[in-house]
C-alpha cells in the first residue's frame, strides 16, 4: 500500500518448525521500473525475534532388580518437552540415598547435549549385583547447569529393587528319631535343632 508516497509492504512470517532462536531474512530492492532509481539503503535485514520459552528437561525414574553378581545397566532417559533449533546441554551426577555409592552403585557424571532437533539421550548407571537380603535402595541421578533449557523434573530417582531371599525354609526338628530312658527318671530332654 502506498502512504504519502511511500509504498508499504506487508511480510506474514510462518513459523514451520521450533527454532528457539531469532531468525533473519535479506530484503533487497531491484530492477526500478517507471523512471524510478534506487536510493539508498537498497538492502535491509528483517529480524524475526524468538518468542517461544526454552524446552523443558526433564529426566525419568528407573526400577531393576540388581542382580547377584556383576552389574545391572539403569538407563536414564533425559528429555525435552520440545525440540530446539539451538544445541541444548545439561550436566548430570549421581548422588546416594539409602544405596552408596561404590558399594551399591558406581557414581555416574557427565554433560548431555542435545543437537538441534533432538529431544531424547540416555545415561547409564551401573548397579552391583550382590546376594544379600536387604530392603530396596534408592539413589539419585541430578541434572544441572542447563543451557538453552529450562527446568522440568531434574531428579530421577533409581530404585534397586531387591531381588535376594534366605537359601532355605527354616525348619525344627528332634535330634535323633528314638530315644531310650530309664523309667524313674522324672524328666527326658529332648533337644531339638533350627536348620537354614
Amino acid at each position: 500500500m502506498t502512504q504519502q508516497g511511500q509504498d508499504v509492504y506487508r511480510f506474514r512470517s510462518l513459523m514451520i518448525r521450533p527454532t528457539k532462536r531469532d531468525e533473519t531474512i535479506n530484503l533487497t530492492l531491484t530492477n526500478p521500473t517507471g523512471g524510478a532509481a534506487l536510493g539508498s539503503p537498497a538492502s535491509a535485514t528483517l529480524t524475526i525475534a524468538d518468542d517461544d520459552p526454552a524446552p523443558k528437561v526433564s529426566i525419568d525414574d528407573v526400577s531393576l532388580a540388581e542382580g547377584n553378581s556383576g552389574t545391572t545397566s539403569f538407563a536414564f532417559t533425559i528429555s525435552l518437552d520440545a525440540a530446539s533449533g539451538q544445541t541444548v546441554s545439561v550436566n548430570y551426577t549421581t548422588a546416594d540415598n539409602t544405596a552408596l555409592e561404590a558399594s551399591d552403585y558406581q557414581a555416574a557424571n557427565g554433560v548431555v547435549t542435545f543437537a538441534p532437533g533432538e529431544t531424547s539421550k540416555q545415561v547409564t548407571v551401573l548397579v552391583n549385583g550382590d546376594a544379600q537380603v536387604e530392603p530396596n535402595e534408592t539413589f539419585a541421578v541430578n541434572l544441572y547447569n542447563l543451557s538453552n533449557a529450562s527446568a522440568g523434573k531434574v531428579t530421577g530417582v533409581g530404585t534397586i529393587v531387591n531381588d535376594d531371599s534366605t537359601s532355605s525354609t527354616p525348619t525344627i526338628q528332634f535330634s535323633q528319631a528314638t530315644y531310650s530312658v530309664a523309667e524313674e527318671l522324672g524328666r527326658v530332654d529332648c533337644n531339638r535343632h533350627p536348620q537354614w
